[in-house]
């Protein structure tokens, strides 16, 4: 038998198995419908085609009764005529199906809508392509298998699969095309080393999805932001914990932000991988932990991370630059700045009026600060380790109060910071912590030109003029 004619089987509805032998290559329009299956086999063999509207296998699988469909498929189906949808599209008395080893290729929407599938394994592991919308909008889809060597996953592929809570992604996985994942509801997804392109919200709208990881591996990989787009929810999904464990290549403009003017990470790490980050990676996102300890990065670009949520950063040990506006209107409870660090850019650390840092450390390394680089506003001591006081292109201290913070210098440096443009305004005083009254240098200029301290260490900008107890070189002064 090669031909299965028009309505063969046409509510033959005590029909619960059938097998379809390798023999068969032609089904006819509507030859199983209202049948009544519990399995239904298709035997490995060669192509399959399937006449008519080309949702006759469909249509023999919309039984009178309400079945639970297992379907073993064990060659590649076509339609004769192509109207849109593969055989099964929205066949909804389906369970699970079974791929055979012969079958190479799936159809365009091949299971697309069928609410009732709940399994899907592949027994051929070089099938390369799952293609788009092949399963899309299988909302009771839980087990997925995927081919062992699996390159593509297609458009949509498996969008909408709400259900589908673990998903493990093959390590020979090339290409993520556009919402492959959207909207799937597993918690945790590995993208294998081998992937080189994801595109427009691969996996957006996954709203259970709380951890992301990138394999370790130096090759790049072609990335669109959009991929964590409506994720975040508040009061039921924080963001996504990102492991960033390779470089990312984003659509060429002035500022790619990776990951910017999103909320659906909170948290990133990078792997020994990354060597460099992009201006803007996270820029006005809802991030609020970095750690960068284990990475390569030597240089915190432009805008890496200004006007986010951050409150925590953890530093790479090879940091030598951080760049202008790089945690520009963060959340930061503490600004020290690493050893070996020797350049901070214009606005790297200015914050909100509301920060409640209080000091500051600058490594010996330090050699230069730009434009209000340190504007804070409560900012009440400054530790700066470096010997040779920092250049300063303007003013990099901002809304900070030098009248009132103390400057913590090397002991052997104190003449050189007295001298130098904009730290000479401050109280100036040993890191060896001496007290207030034992860091005034008494070898000032001439007693009338020398600066006044109150007894707790502030300097007077010009003479007292309130009444009190001063210090002038190292000798008290009333004022009545």
């Amino acid at each position: 038998m090669t031909t299965i004619e028009d309505f063969a089987f046409d509510c033959c509805d005590k029909i619960t198995t059938m097998t379809i032998p390798s023999s068969v290559k032609v089904i006819g329009h509507c030859a199983f419908r209202g049948c009544a299956f519990r399995t239904l086999t298709l035997e490995d063999g060669g192509p399959l085609s399937v006449g008519g509207s080309g949702y006759n296998v469909g249509s023999a699988l919309t039984p009178i009764n309400d079945c639970h469909i297992t379907l073993y498929c064990g060659r590649n189906i076509t339609c004769t005529q192509d109207w849109g949808g593969g055989p099964f599209m929205r066949t909804n008395d389906i369970e699970s199906i079974t791929y055979g080893p012969q079958v190479t290729e799936l159809n365009v929407r091949e299971f697309g809508g069928c609410t009732s599938l709940k399994s899907v394994r592949f027994l051929n592991p070089d099938l390369v392509t799952i293609p788009e919308d092949a399963f899309s909008n299988c909302n009771a889809l839980t087990s997925v298998q995927l081919p062992s060597r699996l390159k593509i996953l297609g458009k949509s592929s498996f969008s909408g699969c709400e259900k589908l809570t673990e998903l493990k992604l093959p390590a020979t996985l090339v290409t993520i095309h556009d919402y492959a994942l959207c909207g799937c509801g597993f918690t945790e997804l590995t993208i294998p080393a081998a992937v080189t392109d994801i595109e427009y919200g691969a996996w957006s709208s996954c709203r259970n999805l709380r951890k992301v990881t990138f394999e370790d591996t130096t090759m790049p990989c072609n990335f669109h932001r959009s991929c964590f787009d409506y994720i975040y929810e508040e009061g039921r999904n924080p963001g996504v914990d990102l492991y960033l464990g390779r470089p990312l290549q984003m659509p060429d403009d002035e500022y790619r932000f990776a990951f910017g003017f999103g909320y659906g990470i909170r948290s990133v790490t990078y792997g020994p991988s990354v060597t460099s980050i992009p201006k803007g990676e996270f820029c006005r996102s809802n991030l609020q932990r970095v750690d960068m300890s284990r990475s390569g990065i030597t240089v915190i670009p432009e805008s890496a991370f200004s006007e986010t949520y951050l409150v925590s950063v953890k530093y790479p040990a090879g940091l030598k630059e951080i760049g202008e506006s790089a945690f520009y209107y963060t959340q930061l409870k503490s600004v020290s700045v690493p050893e070996g660090v020797t350049q901070l850019g214009s606005w790297c650390f200015s914050m909100n009026d509301d920060c409640p840092i209080t000091s500051i450390v600058l490594p010996a390394s330090m050699t230069s600060l730009g434009y209000c680089t340190l504007d804070m506003q409560n900012v009440r001591s400054i530790t700066c380790r470096a010997a040779v006081p920092p250049a300063c292109d303007g003013d990099p201290f901002g809304r900070i109060d030098k009248s009132t913070c103390k400057l913590y210098v090397p002991a052997g440096s104190l003449n050189a910071y007295k001298e130098a443009e904009y730290w000479k305004d401050f109280y100036i005083i040993s890191n060896q912590t001496p007290t207030a009254i034992d860091a005034i240098d008494s070898e000032q200029t001439a007693e009338g030109n020398a600066p006044c301290y109150t007894l707790d260490g502030r300097r007077v900008s010009g003479q007292p003029t309130e009444r009190g107890i001063y210090l002038r070189n190292g000798r008290k002064v009333l004022v009545k």
